[in-house]
């Protein structure tokens, strides 16, 4: 899903903390499917995309 929306790939987990930022992340791309829409799981896909630049 990352490398069809950011060409960059998936961002790396290099410390505990980008660990956590990760983790954070999966925890609301799982309640998005599970509540959302599928634009919504885009939107946060991408907002996270453009966070990481």
């Amino acid at each position: 899903m990352f490398d069809a929306l950011d060409p960059r790939g998936r961002p790396p987990v290099n410390s505990p903390a980008g660990k956590q930022e990760w983790m954070t992340f999966l925890e609301k791309l799982g309640e998005a499917r599970k509540t959302g829409r599928v634009g919504d799981v885009l939107d946060l896909c991408l907002s996270s995309s453009s966070s990481s630049a």
